[in-house]
Parts: structure tokens; sequence; C-alpha cells
């Protein structure tokens, strides 16, 4: 007999800090890259990635163009990552 390993998924909630649009949770396997997902607006600002704490601080696991930037490595049962925002230079 041998043993059949399966990768644990969690519930990952996208929270978009005050943004629109966009997915609002994924599914995330462990040790796998993060899945694509369509990323959130904000008038005025660019969107940065999805980030483990407030305001783009912690580790990034989704770039700007929603793609995965880091393997899911957390264990536990339910996560939220935190969108990052920057404003928009003003034009001249």
């Amino acid at each position: 007999m041998y043993a059949k390993w399966t990768a644990k998924q969690t519930t990952v909630t996208l929270n978009k800090q005050d943004g629109t649009g966009g997915d609002s949770s994924v599914t995330a396997t462990y040790g796998s890259a993060m899945p694509s997902i369509t990323v959130p607006t904000k008038t005025g600002y660019t969107f940065g990635g999805y980030y483990t704490s407030p305001g783009g601080a912690g580790i990034q696991y989704y770039t700007a163009n929603g793609t995965s930037a880091k393997n899911w490595d957390i264990e536990d049962s339910a996560k939220t990552l935190y969108a990052k925002w920057t404003i928009k230079s003003p034009y001249l």
C-alpha cells in the first residue's frame, strides 16, 4: 500500500481596500501558484497586487496584472489578502 497525499486547499478572501470589481476570493492550493484573477479598479489609483497585510505591507501573492507572484505557502484554513493602491500622478 502507498499513501496518497492531496495538497490542502484554502479559501483566500481578496480585500479590495475600497476598490471595485475584480474577484472577491480564490481557492489556493498549498505549494502551487496562485490562480489568475481579474483585478479590481479604484478611481485615481493604480492597483499594485495583493499582499498579506493592509496597504501593500507583508508578502506579495499577486502582481498588478492578476498573476501569481508567489506559490501559496500559508496553512491557515482561511486567509485574507489586501489590495495595494498607489495614487496616480496628476496629468500636466
